[in-house]
């Protein structure tokens, strides 16, 4: 064999080497991991890749702008194990959908809802709502709110006693 051609055969073989490493990151880049451990403490998650295998500790990216939100992982969330170059050890966790265990709330298809155990905050083109069994409004624990058929204790004058709230405004509601 020839010295060029044992030069051939050398750099076939490092290409080949260098496709299957590339294949191999390629195929990380994205990956379906659904949360199999939670701390929402610190904003982390580990994934399910499948085999027995788990991700590293990721963080789950949220809004961090002008505009922040949090929204607690739960185990079986549907989350993406992105990995810039493929190589997993640097990866976080991205919101990947909707599955059995945890279906789309259902709502009007123009509707945008969050729904967290029994509570449900929802807008649509025409109104918006707020639905729980217990709201507090500018702080927590702060003053009681009355509604419409509440009675209000009058403490001085001509009106004393307990009366009726009888009228109440057209744009907001409670239930």
């Amino acid at each position: 064999m020839s010295e060029f051609e044992r030069e051939v055969i050398a750099e076939l073989s490092s290409l080949r080497r260098e496709v299957s490493e590339l294949r191999w990151r390629l195929a990380n880049v994205i990956r379906p991991a659904p949360a199999v451990d939670v701390d929402n403490a610190r904003g982390l998650v580990r994934g399910d890749l499948g085999g027995g295998l788990k991700t590293p500790w990721m963080q789950v990216y949220e809004h961090g702008g002008a505009v922040r939100s949090f929204s607690p992982t739960s185990e079986g969330e549907v989350l993406m194990a992105l990995a810039p170059y493929g190589d997993i050890r640097q990866s976080f966790a991205l919101r990947g959908g909707f599955s059995g265990p945890n279906p789309k709330p259902a709502g009007p298809a123009d509707e945008h809802g969050v729904h967290y155990g029994a509570s449900k905050q929802f807008m649509r083109p025409d109104a918006a709502g707020l639905l729980s069994s217990k709201v507090d409004l500018g702080v927590e624990g702060g003053p009681q709110v009355a509604r419409v058929g509440d009675l209000v204790d009058v403490k001085v004058g001509s009106s004393k006693g307990l009366w009726p709230i009888v009228t109440g405004s057209q744009l907001v509601r409670a239930g």
